[in-house]
């Protein structure tokens, strides 16, 4: 919360925001689904006084404060609604409310979000603050079920980040916890190397590319069953793959299924993620992909959350 607040603050003092907003902006936050209709009545409101700069959600006599700023993105799920505000650097502050009463079921933040298209799921890199530098930090793939609530997605936490929000799919955990991802070994420092995360028509699965060491990896995250299944699929050679820019599925669901990859250059942050590098197209087989090797992190003192329905000691 506190990591929030900062990135926020931040955030209103670059941005001077006098006037509430409810932007439509960032349409492919919520999936081929798309925002949805929203429902009538709904508005925003700036506050005054003390939460001068917050931003209030309301329906009729309801209210919540969602946002610093501006909202950019509401999406419109069974039963729940989800509002983005963007404080810089591809994280968003996401607040789920109850659809009918605007009570809040959760809040977290999170990097370059994408909910599937059957709304069950949502995809996310943990928050990244603009002062670091990113060589420090490995990535941390996240998988959040939309289906639960805040504490249904939350396992015991390491310590020097108390809020990743949902199951960590890649790198697999030899313990299946999230892991402090700011305080890892050079050898285990992963990079994206794709523009987000792409779902599969049927929501069944999720796939991104990924980079180890100047390996690269394409990743697929296998929803279908009663637990999440990661595998990877090994790029040879890694030094003409600069990042999948999109991806299309065959049709044909199964094991025997075709993706199609397209390399190439995209913006990331902003910045033109490496435009030297020549655009080509590359067909892999569901099939190929096998398990990775669960990675090993030093086990910090834990906090909060549950393990195997019980609180965590």
């Amino acid at each position: 919360m506190g990591k929030r607040l900062i990135a926020s603050l931040v955030w209103l003092a670059f941005c001077a925001v006098t006037k509430a907003q409810l932007n439509q902006e960032h349409p492919e936050l919520c999936g081929a689904r798309g925002p949805g209709v929203l429902p009538q009545g709904l508005t925003a409101e700036a506050a005054t006084g003390p939460d001068e700069g917050n931003v209030f959600l309301k329906l009729g006599s309801h209210s919540m404060l969602v946002a610093y700023g501006a909202i950019d993105e509401v999406c419109i799920l069974p039963g729940q609604i989800l509002t983005f505000n963007d404080p810089g650097y591809d994280n968003f502050d996401i607040y789920r409310l109850d659809a009918v009463t605007l009570s809040k079921i959760d809040d977290f933040v999170a990097r370059i979000p994408v909910i599937s298209p059957d709304g069950h799921w949502l995809m996310h890199l943990p928050f990244f603050h603009f002062r670091r530098d990113p060589d420090d930090l490995s990535e941390e793939y996240l998988l959040y079920d939309l289906t639960k609530d805040g504490a249904n997605n939350r396992l015991p936490q390491p310590p020097d980040y108390g809020d990743l929000a949902g199951l960590p799919v890649y790198p697999v955990p030899h313990d299946g916890l999230p892991f402090d991802f700011e305080h890892v070994p050079s050898e285990l420092k992963h990079r994206i190397l794709s523009n987000g995360f792409f779902w599969n028509p049927e929501s069944s699965g999720v796939l991104f590319a990924d980079s180890l060491g100047g390996r690269v990896s394409v990743v697929w995250v296998d929803v279908a069953g009663p637990k999440p299944i990661t595998l990877v699929h090994p790029i040879e050679p890694p030094e003409e793959h600069c990042g999948v820019a999109t991806v299309d599925f065959e049709p044909q669901a199964g094991p025997d299924r075709l993706i199609i990859l397209h390399w190439g250059s995209y913006d990331a942050n902003g910045f033109k993620l490496a435009s030297f590098c020549a655009s080509h197209t590359e067909i892999i087989h569901l099939a190929d992909f096998v398990p990775p090797k669960p990675e090993v992190h030093i086990r910090p003192k834990r906090t909060g959350g549950t393990l195997n329905g019980a609180p965590f000691q």
